[in-house]
């Protein structure tokens, strides 16, 4: 229920709902108050909640009040209320003030800034104007593209951009995720607000990017003018019937006189009805242009720009200007520029952009009028990307970086790691005020793998194990790619000495090992693993490893060892007898088995954890990274995971000896239920990293047999353990003889897979 009571003609308190219910008796007592002259204060104070039909209404009055000259004021949002109309992207288009006192004050300051205006004539024709407070504007120069007409030079000459770079400009680019695409659309643009329109050379069809997060926009740039800052004076004419060659001709020397001081260069907004033709229906336009009173004296900046960029309009006043095109009708009050570009771009209304003509006629205009108090190469203005070392950054990496680094000035990236699916980079970035911020990590990666990293972020990782991981403190992506900014993990955070839970395994004793193990996984995930649930799991379709990253594995077995995933069975001659063909049983019989199922237990679980995925500092506080695999799995994944980097990865490899040994070790691991007992140690050589691996081995499977609470199904432990296993041969840091050792292992666990089949049935029932 909604309340609303009238301490004066101009005041109304609001109390209880604006929901749909509320939203009728707003639309009652308030629509009928509009048109008026003067502003409508609200006052938001005793408002509980805010739906979307009341934001309809709140909207439809504000419409109303516009077209009177006059507009809506809220005062004393509530949070929930402020968060309704911020997540709704519209809380811009209202004037807001905290409490009811602030809001009056601030229309008594306007009130007194409308009393201040000055009639002025302009080149004969009435107009008011006046002085806007605080006035400041930058002049940003987007250097123009070279002479040359091939197609090669022309794409070297376009630099990516976002929307929040060119506030308010116009110019040359073309929209695209590469320069080559961007010149399929190459044309004139005029950015405005979080809106940018394009009219391609030789289409007549305009294209636009729109955004109420400007930032997120991207485009290509050839060449622009842009104007920053806040105009210097307002100005009504009544145009009607004037050219717009005799309008950017006086402007300079009517705003001199109206502010007593010399201007030799300026930039306007414009906003009037065009009439291209004698006869033709007049059109709204939003044009900006940029003018210069002496172009004997052009900055150095304005200079860059060739001659034909500019229009000559009077003898003295040089013009470059275009127009957004518009379908439909001015306001009549549109004193403000950020609520004009709000209201009035609407991509229903756009016709196209186009270059106004001197001889073109326009109506009754609002002008906005900035002053430049400095020009500036674009290069100064925008962040400041430095690559150490060999980096290679295309331009969708540059992007991304401006959107994820948009709070910086400067970034320094130094490469960290790069593989398969990401690069990782230290960033080193500092502020608009020169401020050093903390070190961050940038990682750029595929984006399907960004956008799992993100969801699995947010699902699994910040709500269970935040304290011991990295926090994503911002996203952004492009074309194909995607970028993540991490925080450093470690006491000291970016001061801390980090090393990877491998370089520990490779120095350590098992004694010393033992602590981390419990610490990785009894504490640390444990808040993963400690909480089962019980479904039905199809294991062959959840551990199918013919991923995104290996394709063709029984092919790329032919290729590289020679195994033809026809045969059946694989000799052995180190243990004297014929195994599974991992390959051929991956190739027929995995697709036979995709839809068995059974019930058992899944948890999050990491999805590729490795020793390299879990990093410790100096205090020994254990951190995990790299979440592009986690989410809801067969509880043992991760501890099945670890078992072929300790068993197969880590140990001696050098000759035959070691391979004949390692064989009768890998045996003796499968020779029993991983689920039950501890495995023997069958070992014959004098490599103590077996040892070490065998020790760790069994406390990692005694904390899988805690996870689903002694319930012994094998199966489901081999099957993971299969799936990291199996795909050796695309492992490129391995060794013939090594993938060999992977393949055998491979074959055991097929051997064991087969005989749980037997034993349980391939029925295909719960």
């Amino acid at each position: 229920m909604l309340e609303i009571t009238f301490p004066s003609p101009d005041i109304a308190v609001l109390s209880g709902r604006l929901d749909g219910g509320g939203a009728v008796s707003f639309d009652t007592r308030l629509l009928p108050l509009a048109p008026r002259p003067s502003p409508l204060f609200l006052d938001f104070r005793q408002v509980t909640f805010l739906s979307s039909a009341g934001i309809r209404s709140l909207l439809q009055l504000e419409k109303k009040l516009r077209a009177g000259g006059a507009h809506l004021i809220l005062a004393a949002l509530q949070p929930q209320v402020a968060q309704s109309l911020e997540i709704s992207g519209l809380l811009a288009q209202f004037a807001v003030a905290g409490t009811l006192d602030e809001a009056l004050a601030l229309q008594r300051d306007a009130s007194s800034a409308a009393a201040s205006e000055t009639p002025l004539p302009f080149a004969g024709h009435a107009a008011t104007a006046h002085r806007l407070p605080a006035p400041s504007a930058q002049l940003i120069a987007w250097n123009p593209a070279p002479d040359g007409s091939d197609a090669a030079s022309a794409a070297a000459s376009l630099l990516p951009a976002t929307l929040s770079e060119l506030p308010l400009a116009l110019g040359q680019g073309g929209f695209g995720s590469s320069r080559e695409e961007a010149l399929d659309s190459f044309g004139a643009f005029l950015a405005a607000g979080s809106t940018v329109i394009l009219a391609p050379n030789g289409s007549g069809q305009p294209d636009y990017l729109q955004s109420t997060q400007p930032e997120a926009v991207s485009f290509y740039v050839s060449s622009a003018l842009c104007v920053r800052g806040r105009p210097a004076v307002f100005l009504r004419v009544d145009a009607e019937g004037m050219s717009f060659g005799e309008f950017a001709a006086a402007l300079p020397a009517w705003t001199a006189r109206f502010l007593e001081t010399p201007v030799p260069h300026l930039a306007f907004i414009l906003y009037a009805p065009v009439l291209h033709n004698h006869g033709s229906h007049p059109e709204d336009a939003l044009a900006l242009g940029f003018a210069m009173a002496d172009p004997g004296t052009r900055p150095p900046l304005l200079a860059q720009f060739r001659p034909g960029d500019w229009s000559a309009v009077s003898p003295s006043v040089q013009l470059l200007a275009d127009a957004i095109r518009l379908d439909g009708h001015l306001p009549s009050d549109a004193r403000d520029p950020e609520a004009l570009l709000a209201e009035t771009l609407d991509p229903e209304r756009f016709l196209g952009v186009a270059a106004l003509r001197p001889e073109t006629r326009i109506g009754p205009a609002s002008v906005w009028i900035y002053l430049p108090e400095e020009f500036r190469p674009a290069a100064e203005t925008r962040l400041k990307i430095e690559l150490e070392g060999d980096l290679v950054f295309p331009d969708e990496w540059d992007l991304i970086t401006r959107r994820i680094y948009s709070d910086a000035s400067r970034v320094v990236l130094t490469r960290m790691s790069g593989g398969y699916s990401a690069t990782t980079m230290r960033a080193d970035s500092i502020d608009a005020e020169g401020r050093r911020m903390i070190p961050t990590v940038l990682k750029i990666s595929t984006l399907p793998l960004a956008n799992a990293e993100v969801s699995a972020y947010h699902q699994h990782v910040k709500k269970f194990i935040l304290n011991n991981s990295t926090v994503i403190m911002g996203h952004a992506s492009q074309g194909s790619w995607a970028g993540l900014r991490y925080n450093f993990v470690g006491v000291n955070g970016p001061g801390s000495t980090l090393s990877w839970f491998s370089d520990h395994y490779a120095r350590r004793t098992p004694e010393e090992l033992a602590p981390i193990v419990d610490a990785v996984f009894g504490q640390v995930l444990w808040p993963w693993y400690g909480q089962t649930k019980r479904e039905t799991l199809r294991p062959f379709e959840q551990h199918a490893p013919a991923t995104r990253f290996f394709p063709d594995i029984p092919g790329e077995a032919k290729r590289v060892l020679g195994i033809s995933p026809d045969a059946p069975l694989l000799r052995c001659d180190e243990l004297g007898r014929d195994l599974p063909n991992p390959f051929h049983f991956l190739l027929h019989e995995f697709p036979k088995l995709r839809s068995w199922a059974r019930p058992w237990y899944s948890s999050i679980t990491h999805g590729d954890l490795n020793l390299n995925n879990i990093l410790i500092d100096e205090k020994e506080n254990i951190y995990v990274i790299d979440f592009s695999e986690t989410g809801p799995r067969n509880a043992l994944s991760d501890f099945a995971r670890i078992e072929p980097v300790i068993t197969l990865q880590a140990t001696r490899l050098d000759n035959e000896r070691d391979m004949a040994d390692l064989l009768i070790f890998l045996e003796g691991l499968v020779s029993v239920s991983p689920l039950k007992d501890d495995p023997p140690l069958r070992y014959a050589g004098d490599d103590p990293m077996v040892e070490k691996a065998w020790r760790m081995l069994c406390q990692l499977r005694r904390y899988a047999r805690k996870t689903v609470g002694g319930d012994d199904q094998p199966l489901f432990y081999w099957l993971p353990l299969l799936e990291w296993t199996i795909p050796c041969v695309y492992f490129v840091q391995l060794s013939p003889l090594r993938k060999r050792l992977w393949v055998y292992s491979a074959a055991l666990l097929c051997e064991q897979i087969q005989a749980c089949l037997k034993t349980c049935g391939q029925r295909n029932t719960p």
